[in-house]
């Protein structure tokens, strides 16, 4: 009896996941590959030297989708990037620029691509331009199945010449010009044209993770119970 208690509060709780996973409103796109070229002279990632280019990267971004229905929709952005092996994640509060999230395929193509997954932003905050690029289009194979930014997808091997795949990072002070010196000492970016993967994961609302946290603690709860009555 207890185990069919246990299975069936399980299977609610996974249920109520499930549902809240698909309905929500973020998502991340994971690129990984080679740098081409960059430059991290704040010391950012802390390996000891400027010059990136030739180092391999992981970068993840985990963004909020625009909801004009909630009328209390806060935007989300956070960046994890890995380089040799050393990880900085950066969530930057957004006072202007722009926040892209992009999932298209043949069905739904727009500007002319067949499929394509691209997100980025382009932020400036105080004195300085934070920005994030990641994209990957092929326009004769198919490689998203929907444009469900709920799905999970990959990773995808887009080092064939058929792709177009780039992804990029900034952290740099802005150029106000007027013969004003731009102070580059703590300036960190990088590109890639040599992106090797891409992939896509569903990001479930905190909500999601609440409510199969408490239906996994009723089942304990009810399980100690009956415990206790025998």
């Amino acid at each position: 009896m207890a185990i069919k208690l246990f299975a069936a509060a399980a299977v609610v709780a996974l249920t109520v996941f499930a549902t809240q996973a698909h309905a929500a409103q973020m998502w991340t796109v994971t690129t990984t590959g080679t740098i081409d070229d960059g430059r991290d002279y704040a010391g950012l990632f802390g390996l000891g030297r400027s010059n990136l280019a030739g180092l391999s990267f992981t970068q993840s971004v985990t963004a909020s989708l625009y909801d004009s229905s909630d009328p209390n929709y806060k935007s989300y952005f956070s960046d994890t990037i890995t380089i040799d092996g050393h990880t900085v994640t950066l969530s930057p509060t957004i006072y202007w620029g722009d926040n892209m999230q992009l999932i298209e395929n043949g069905v739904s193509k727009h500007n002319g691509s067949e499929d394509a997954i691209a997100g980025g932003l382009d932020a400036y905050i105080g004195d300085r331009r934070f920005f994030v690029t990641q994209y990957a289009v092929n326009y004769t194979k198919g490689f998203v199945p929907s444009t469900d930014y709920g799905q999970v997808l990959g990773p995808i091997d887009v080092s064939d010449p058929s792709f177009i795949a780039c992804a990029s990072f900034g952290n740099t002070a802005i150029d106000l010009g007027g013969g004003v010196v731009v102070d580059r000492s703590k300036d960190t970016w990088f590109s890639s044209w040599s992106v090797k993967t891409i992939s896509v994961n569903a990001v479930p609302e905190p909500e999601a993770y609440a409510m199969l946290l408490a239906g996994l603690g009723l089942v304990g709860f009810a399980a100690r119970r009956k415990r206790m009555a025998a």
